[in-house]
């Protein structure tokens, strides 16, 4: 989801000339910079293999995961992407949304902070949908219409990503995001 969002504004940022923003110009991650570490990784993973195991017959689990992890996650996957032109993924969870700020590679010698802010909900049918709230790229902030069609791309990616799993709540709070659900089959 996060990837296919930022592969988004990276298509619009290579069409249009932006100048190099201050970097003071975009919130950043409450605490400071988030560090990555494969331990995150390891935590985010058992954590989610734990949910899976205690969803089987259909009960009720939570999956949860922190700002750290979910930052270690996508820093990991994006080192095993080239084609995605990102770099320095921070992840936050805060107050009912999402940040995701990353820079921007690939436009000659500067990078671009970009950042992407959404709010998690569940539908009446128990599928995860994001609404974005906001979207920069440097100061700029990214027009209400690409908004509009970011949210349809990443809505349609997720509803194409979950796999037999009703969505009963989530819970975004500083620091951790917390999913329940149960499977369907």
């Amino acid at each position: 989801m996060f990837i296919t969002v930022m592969l988004l504004l990276s298509l619009l940022a290579c069409s249009i000339g932006l100048p190099k923003q201050k970097p003071e110009s975009l919130p950043q991650p409450p605490g400071g910079h988030i560090e990555t570490s494969d331990e995150a990784v390891e935590r985010a993973k058992g954590n989610l293999n734990q949910a899976v195991e205690e969803a089987k017959g259909g009960h009720e689990t939570t999956f949860r995961i922190t700002s750290e992890e979910a930052t270690s996650v996508v820093a990991k996957l994006l080192q095993t992407r080239a084609d995605i032109p990102l770099s320095d993924p921070q992840i936050w969870f805060t107050a009912g949304k999402i940040y995701m700020l990353a820079k921007l590679e690939g436009l000659g010698s500067a990078s671009v902070s970009t950042l992407i802010v959404m709010r998690p909900l569940v539908t009446d049918d128990g599928q995860l949908q994001v609404e974005l709230v906001d979207a920069k790229m440097g100061a700029f902030s990214v027009p209400d219409a690409v908004i509009n069609n970011l949210t349809e791309t990443i809505n349609e990616t997720l509803a194409d990503a979950q796999f037999n799993v009703k969505i009963t709540g989530i819970d975004v709070r500083e620091g951790e995001m917390i999913i329940a659900g149960k499977r369907t089959e």
